[in-house]
């Protein structure tokens, strides 16, 4: 009996202490693991999609954020206000609409650049070598040389010489609408919709005459770092060849860009938590991170 439970004993150590440093149920290992999963996974690194060129932003909360971002020198910008009154009947009511319309054209400066990524951060997957293996080369065999593509007759088009017909409803190409354009590349003024009263007709042929970029220009901002800053409530889940932790998440290279648009600070803090799998062959392994 006293054998037994020394046995048990050595063995729950084992499973606490592991092979080596990178396989312990140990604060240290486990951080170093978790660090690592965050970058497999793509989440150390914290960024946002951010809008170049000309666009309409009506948004109080964003236009604070382009205000900010400028005073700090990330960016600049331009912009021109459109509004007006609109009174119109509708059924048995006279109504009257208010309508305010912003349109930013926005651009980077070079402190805002040096933010930019080439390119979104994404998962990496772990290749199991043990399942690594030389590709073949087909030519190497002596079916791969031969060439045993099948070749066959060309069925013509019995219709291609016919000529057609003026009714024949096939298009050339696309003109547009009459109204959309006129003849010096310019929008054609917008027509104030029947029944309403502008207070400002000006105005509002102006911001339907405004320009605006077709497709949105997207830039990735960088907006700070995650890193793991702490492990701790180690503990065994259920069996001894599964535990939990929890991992302390720290924001650490935190950009203006970050507080602005974010809201993140260095050291600002969130907790995940850690699952961990024991195997005879690698010790402890993060399996994954869970919010």
């Amino acid at each position: 009996m006293k054998k037994t439970i020394l046995a048990a004993i050595a063995l729950t150590a084992g499973l606490l202490c592991g092979c080596s440093d990178n396989t312990r149920l140990s604060p240290s290992a486990i951080a170093k693991q978790a660090q690592a999963e965050l970058e497999n996974d793509a989440l150390s690194i914290l960024y946002t999609k951010f809008q170049l060129g000309t666009y309409e932003c009506n948004d109080a909360d964003t236009q604070l954020k382009l205000a900010r971002m400028k005073a700090a020198k990330l960016i600049d910008y331009t912009v021109t206000r459109y509004a007006w009154w609109e009174k119109s009947r509708r059924w048995y009511s006279v109504s009257c609409d208010f309508r305010d319309h912003y349109v930013y054209t926005v651009s980077l400066t070079s402190k805002g650049e040096r933010l930019v990524l080439d390119e979104a951060p994404v998962p990496v997957e772990e290749p199991d070598k043990d399942l690594e293996f030389d590709e073949f080369d087909a030519a190497d065999y002596s079916w791969g040389k031969k060439d045993v593509s099948e070749s066959w007759p060309v069925i013509p088009n019995p219709f291609q010489d016919q000529a057609r017909g003026d009714d024949d409803p096939v298009c050339d190409g696309y003109y547009g609408d009459d109204d959309s354009n006129s003849g010096n590349g310019r929008k054609a003024p917008k027509a104030v919709p029947q029944g309403v009263v502008l207070s400002d007709t000006l105005a509002f042929q102006s911001y339907h005459a405004a320009p605006r970029d077709n497709e949105a220009q997207i830039v990735l901002l960088r907006l700070g770092r995650n890193k793991v800053a702490k492990v701790r409530n180690i503990r065994f889940d259920g069996t001894l060849s599964n535990a939990t932790a929890e991992a302390i998440i720290a924001v650490t290279d935190a950009t203006d860009a970050g507080r602005i648009i974010a809201g993140i600070e260095n050291g600002q803090k969130d907790v995940v938590k850690v699952n961990l799998t024991y195997y005879v062959d690698k010790g402890w392994v993060v399996s994954d991170l869970d919010d």
